[in-house]
């Protein structure tokens, strides 16, 4: 299946962006004519190489939308009218998710097959829970764990914003502070720093000697760090090894590693025990989880265990093989088979992991501002003793001091 982005018109005239999932162009565009809308572009755009960033925005979005649908199906209204009763009080994005998918259940597409078209914006989990609690009956309790899904990774989202905004902003200060001190302060005492023909000690040296570096290739350097960046993300984009293995350096790396290994196992669990508890085959049900995280090198895991699941080995024995999956994981999937309580042992699996997520998150909150000051201080340290250092000895030679 290839992900089409399409530019289209509505019956009632609004314009609708969007995309639309099919086995080929000519295809999507005839699922865009079967939901009557009129195709704007000359030809639908492929878009299966894009890779969906999430955004707390559009998770809110999200979150709002199904907080709200939820509550209506749980009172015992028709999804249709659950859909036209919250089109009044919408806007925005929110308004046309909606439009969109009152529009296409008053067409006969199911809710599931809705989202799924839209995966990109609605992601890969999404639709599959909705196509289990279609199945068995259980959409409310489906409606109440996405929305438990989405507040997590809305809050998870923000501390990490909380956590990589304030290190990024002091860098770029750091960074610009040094540059100015380089390329026009140490240049302007460099002139009385050797007239005084004192021997300059090795820091003093090496601070001069980058000054005149930065200040003689700055151009060079500047689109050295460019072409640098971009080279780097054109291999992350073609190169699927690269990917891969840049995934599996976040899950190892010290500090940052634990949290994304805690995000991705909490996600992958809670996901896992709603689709069991709904009884959904455990090979599909790995198969929909594998979307649940976006590290590539736990997908590539959840491909390995499926596998051997499918040739008949234990889930727990499964995951035991898996290097990167902490034993705590075997251990108590071990015993949830034994007991026959798999859906309990994951459902405790994924509330223990995205706790563990959050307090190390805010543990990694609480240590950035002082390691960012620490930083900080060895630098201007540095820069200080390096050039105030021989000024200092210079006068107090004279008999100034």
């Amino acid at each position: 299946m290839q992900t089409f982005s399409f530019h289209a018109l509505t019956a009632s005239g609004e314009l609708e962006r969007g995309v639309i999932t099919a086995a080929d162009r000519r295809t999507a565009e005839s699922e865009l004519a079967h939901l009557q809308l009129i195709s704007l572009s000359r030809r639908l755009g492929w878009t299966s190489r894009r890779r969906t960033v999430p955004n707390t925005r559009h998770l809110t979005d999200l979150h709002i939308l199904f907080t709200r649908l939820g509550v209506l199906v749980h009172a015992g209204i028709e999804i249709p009218h659950c859909l036209q009763m919250m089109q009044g009080s919408a806007d925005g994005r929110q308004r046309e998710l909606i439009e969109y998918l009152s529009q296409g259940i008053a067409s006969g597409n199911s809710l599931s097959a809705l989202t799924q078209a839209r995966s990109a914006e609605f992601g890969g989990l999404i639709p599959a829970l909705l196509s289990v609690a279609e199945s068995t009956g259980t959409l409310p309790q489906c409606l109440d764990h996405i929305v438990a899904e989405l507040a997590q990774q809305i809050s998870t989202l923000q501390l990490i914003r909380q956590v990589s905004v304030y290190p990024m902003t002091v860098t770029v200060i750091l960074f610009a502070a040094i540059v100015f001190l380089l390329v026009y302060i140490v240049p302007s005492l460099q002139v009385f720093i050797e007239s005084s023909g004192q021997v300059l000690p090795l820091h003093t040296r090496v601070l001069i000697g980058l000054s005149e570096q930065i200040a003689r290739y700055w151009l060079v350097l500047l689109f050295g760090l460019a072409l640098l960046v971009m080279l780097m993300q054109a291999v992350y984009r073609f190169s699927a090894r690269c990917r891969q293995m840049l995934d599996y350096s976040l899950l190892v790396m010290p500090v940052i590693g634990p949290v994304m290994l805690s995000l991705s196992l909490g996600r992958i669990c809670a996901s896992l025990a709603v689709l069991q508890a709904g009884g959904v085959d455990i090979v599909e049900s790995l198969t929909l989880c594998r979307g649940a995280t976006g590290n590539r090198h736990m997908q590539h895991g959840i491909d390995n265990i499926q596998q051997q699941v499918e040739a008949g080995v234990a889930l727990s024995n499964a995951v035991a093989q898996q290097s990167v999956i902490p034993p705590l994981v075997h251990q108590l999937l071990n015993n949830g088979e034994a007991a026959g309580k798999l859906v309990n042992m994951l459902t405790y699996l994924g509330q223990y992991y995205q706790a563990e997520s959050e307090r190390r998150l805010n543990h990694c909150v609480s240590l950035t501002g002082p390691a960012l000051m620490c930083v900080v201080g060895g630098v201007m340290l540095w820069v200080v003793v390096s050039v105030l250092g021989p000024v200092y000895e210079t006068v107090f030679n004279a008999g100034v001091l």
